[in-house]
């Protein structure tokens, strides 16, 4: 925070089924003394897509839809600029951008107004790329995709989400509705770098692209949720969400980053989640979100260490602080605090973002093997437990 300015911030970190750590840091609103704490409500953006993704395996769960039906088969009108591509695309396709749809066709039209009727009607109009071989992140693509799950329930995209996953979760701070949020009176306010100050000059009402932007939530309920999914569906022994459902999510659908070097690996989307293997083999889930520049979410997750590191904050979304996200997360992969970031040429450890102090390693804990060769000089650290100390 005192490198970057934000005026506040909120961090969660879910490990072995809990909760270890749940924090606020700064003020909800700068100018004015109320402080942010773990119960402070910020407005997700893109994360938004991820907690959806949950919603739909839901509705998979107890038979509703699959994630392989067609757009067409809820939403008859639904049409693309290509006919033969229309009826073929599924609800799958529109939450992992692979339907062909342009990078932010509708946005544009979001701001001047128009409604998510009318914008997931004018989605024809926008010429299309390669059907299921292409990335294009789009918000209302993925409305589309929600909008038809809704309908397949009978009900608003706002209600199933309630019904399917804030309600049963205990999720009580959060809601899809932009009009939840303004009536929580723990909330932060969205802020604007303005030449290096931060400011609070502007709202953002995202109800028109909800299912991909408009969630509200706060950390503590974003914890339980983060506990969920690690624990493949369950929650309190229950099994709420079918973990193959949740599995089809957490894997790679489409490449949305391509290696460009032999030695670099390509990154992928599954379903409202994006996902990458890291150096040691290692599994990872992620998602940011960000509203025009002015406020920033990041969700980090190590499905195999069970460690996961959320944190929404209101800062500059520049890359800033990415770096605390590997440090965080590295050391109980591999025992190694470092990250790979570009291509050969242009790896680095990066600066430290936090201060790490490690304990007693936990007894499931294995640490990364080492290449074949000669054993180090010095043994890397095998702790996974940990305590933030500052960020």
């Amino acid at each position: 925070m005192n490198r970057s300015g934000i005026p506040g911030m909120a961090v969660a970190v879910v490990h072995g089924g809990e909760v270890v750590f749940a924090k606020g840091f700064g003020v909800r609103e700068v100018g004015k003394p109320e402080l942010v704490d773990e119960n402070t409500v910020f407005q997700l953006a893109s994360v938004s897509k991820s907690l959806g993704a949950s919603v739909i395996a839901h509705a998979v769960s107890e038979g509703t839809v699959k994630w392989s039906d067609p757009i067409v088969k809820y939403l008859p009108d639904f049409q693309l600029a290509d006919a033969s591509i229309t009826p073929m695309v599924t609800i799958g396709d529109l939450y992992a951008h692979r339907s062909g749809i342009p990078a932010g066709a509708g946005d544009d039209l979001e701001g001047i107004g128009f409604t998510r009727d009318q914008i997931i009607e004018k989605l024809r109009y926008f010429p299309l790329n390669p059907f299921r071989i292409s990335y294009g992140y789009t918000n209302f693509g993925m409305t589309t995709g929600a909008e038809a799950v809704a309908a397949a329930a009978g009900m608003s995209w706002e209600d199933l989400s309630q019904q399917l996953l804030y309600e049963p979760l205990g999720m009580t701070a959060t809601s899809s509705r932009y009009a939840d949020y303004v009536a929580q009176p723990n909330r932060a306010i969205i802020h604007f770098n303005d030449n290096g100050t931060f400011k609070a000059l502007y709202t953002r009402d995202a109800d028109a692209q909800s299912p991909a932007g408009g969630v509200s939530s706060n950390v503590t309920d974003m914890a339980t949720w983060m506990e969920m999914n690690l624990a493949s569906g369950q929650v309190n022994g229950e099994q709420v969400i079918d973990a193959d459902a949740l599995l089809e999510g957490h894997t790679p659908q489409v490449v949305n980053h391509r290696a460009n070097e032999p030695d670099v690996r390509s990154r992928f989307y599954g379903y409202g989640v994006n996902v990458e293997t890291t150096s040691t083999g290692q599994v990872k889930w992620g998602h940011s979100g960000a509203f025009l520049r002015r406020y920033r979410h990041r969700l980090r997750d190590a499905p195999r260490s069970r460690r996961r590191d959320r944190r929404p904050d209101q800062r500059l979304p520049g890359g800033r602080g990415r770096g605390g996200d590997h440090q965080f997360l590295r050391p109980g992969q591999d025992g190694q605090n470092r990250a790979r970031t570009g291509s050969a040429s242009t790896r680095r450890s990066l600066p430290p973002c936090s201060s790490i102090t490690a304990q007693s390693p936990p007894p499931r804990h294995r640490p990364a093997r080492p290449r074949p060769g000669p054993p180090p000089t010095t043994p890397a650290p095998t702790a996974t437990r940990w305590q933030v100390t500052s960020w």
